[in-house]
């Protein structure tokens, strides 16, 4: 996983953690103002004391309104403010009984001062946060429990990123949509269900978990009382819709930046790249000069750039495209009220920039992850290697000559192999289009002038080769699946063990089926 993916995901994080807690203990933290009072107090130690001075103590220290001098002494002292935090919390518990109304207090200020340290790398305190939630998970307060069972989702998903263990993953959407349907009325539940939701699609092979999670949350959602949250659950049709994209087409219209109407029927036929983007999003504008780079080393041979963009005023984005000199097609709409108004961003549920789809020369959407080292990996395999371009005679003629036959099974066979090593050099999934022209190219082939047994022996190969052209397409590269090389790409929602068995039953089907050919044409002679 890169660092900048990494850090992207860490971030998501803190989001999850944030909207998983339903309480506030730390100071407010205002932007520093010139003036020669700048700085914060140090945190004084926690001094003894009954509960109630404790909590008093903690309510006059995060009464405080500070104003430090940089981000580094923020970070100190809300460190420390959670450090005491945590001593008072642990003292409190250890003084009153658990049906005493201080004892739940203190219990979320234990969990709250636990996730904040590990906020801020402590993973000692997160791996207790995380131990310390599953004892109120049963807790007597409705409050505290529902608290504690956000919390041990955000931190079994934080175990399922740091792992890259998509089955992981699919288990903590399990648990979200149960939380859920406990109560499709409380807003931080189904806050912590959408964020969830965004986040996996984040995650490296995270794809399908995202999908189930859109799946499963968007009816719970709906059926909610609240308004609110009835709007989460109706805008999950768009990222579905999303999600539902590879391998088939997407729709693009719109006004381009200088008023006329965008016509789709220009990219016939070329790779296009797909960006909902905006000049404020610092890393749509990272992104520009790698975009520019695989422009300017493939426009000519047919890719193609289309920016969607999500910002509010015209005049801002049309002095940045001047400025960049950015060469592609950028589409904009007068926005109507707040949030992203464009019509695309709402078909397809965009709920966070930069996002990009991949299409492919058939117009097809070849991947919803495209941006680095990925829009390099998969332009290179879709314009340097000749596999991915594959083009079949459109039929072959009636004959029983064994030669003929013969080409054409070693041209599939060559396609699938060279498939596959570059697929697996590049890092990259081939498209279904490649799979598809193999069959093709082996249905074109007459048999009926060939000897009867020949015949059913090639009418098994057929099948043989459908079921592994099949799998291919679906699984993008089965030979690799075989090999457990391409664990992050399973889709279908499939273990990987089961991808791999699947793959080599296919495979070994398809090879039985050829060597079985191959005897029969030797002894019809027909070599």
């Amino acid at each position: 996983m890169s660092l900048k993916r990494s850090c992207y995901l860490f971030a998501l994080l803190i989001q999850l953690l944030s909207v998983a807690t339903g309480f506030s203990l730390f100071p407010s933290v205002t932007a520093a103002q010139p003036s020669t009072n700048r700085g914060v107090p140090s945190v004084p130690s926690l001094p003894e004391g009954s509960p109630q001075q404790l909590l008093q103590f903690i309510d006059n220290l995060t009464a405080a309104n500070v104003k430090p001098s940089s981000r580094e002494e923020m970070i100190a002292y809300m460190r420390d403010v959670a450090a005491v935090s945590l001593q008072a919390a642990n003292k409190i518990l250890a003084q009153v009984k658990p049906t005493d109304s201080m004892h739940e207090r203190a219990s979320k200020m234990k969990l709250e001062s636990l996730m904040m340290l590990g906020r801020f790398g402590d993973e000692k305190a997160a791996a207790e946060m995380a131990k310390y939630a599953l004892t109120l998970v049963d807790s007597p307060s409705k409050e505290l429990a529902k608290e504690a069972q956000r919390l041990v989702i955000v931190s079994d998903y934080q175990n399922a990123i740091s792992a890259n263990n998509v089955q992981s993953a699919q288990v903590v959407v399990r648990k979200m949509a149960t939380l859920l349907m406990s109560d499709p009325n409380d807003e931080q539940t189904a806050g912590l269900a959408t964020q969830l939701a965004g986040a996996l699609e984040h995650m490296p092979g995270g794809e399908v978990a995202a999908a189930d999670a859109y799946r499963k949350f968007g009816p719970l959602l709906a059926k909610s009382s609240n308004e609110q949250i009835q709007k989460m659950g109706e805008s999950f049709a768009g990222t579905m819709r999303r999600l539902s994209l590879p391998g088939h087409p997407m729709e693009i219209s719109g006004t381009l930046l200088n008023g006329q109407r965008f016509d789709p029927k220009t990219l016939a036929g070329k790779v296009v790249l797909v960006e909902f983007w905006a000049t404020w999003c610092g890393p749509c504008v990272d992104e520009i000069p790698n975009v520019r780079e695989q422009y300017d080393k493939y426009h000519k041979d047919g890719f193609e750039v289309v920016g969607i963009s999500l910002d509010q005023e015209r005049e801002t984005l049309e002095r940045f495209v001047a400025e960049q000199n950015l060469p592609w097609p950028i589409l904009f709409e007068e926005p109507e009220g707040d949030g992203w108004q464009h019509p695309l961003a709402t078909f397809y549920g965009i709920s966070g920039i930069p996002t990009v789809v991949l299409i492919g020369r058939d117009g097809k959407v070849i991947t919803l992850d495209a941006r680095g080292a990925s829009l390099k990996a998969q332009l290179d395999a879709l314009f340097q290697f000749s596999v991915f371009n594959l083009q079949v005679a459109p039929d072959a003629p009636d004959t029983k000559n064994a030669r003929a036959i013969a080409a054409a099974l070693a041209q599939a066979n060559d396609v699938w192999v060279r498939a596959s090593r570059e697929a697996a050099t590049y890092k990259v999934l081939v498209p279904p289009s490649v799979w598809e022209n193999c069959m093709k190219q082996l249905l074109s082939i007459k048999t009926r002038d060939c000897p009867a047994d020949f015949r059913e022996a090639w009418e098994q190969y057929l099948l043989g080769a459908k079921d592994f052209c099949d799998l291919s397409a679906k699984s993008g590269n089965p030979l690799d699946l075989a090999s457990e090389a391409f664990k992050g790409f399973t889709t279908g929602g499939a273990s990987v063990a089961d991808a791999v068995d699947e793959s080599r039953l296919t495979a070994k089907k398809h090879s039985d089926a050829r060597l079985k050919l191959i005897l029969v044409a030797k002894r019809h002679g027909l070599e």
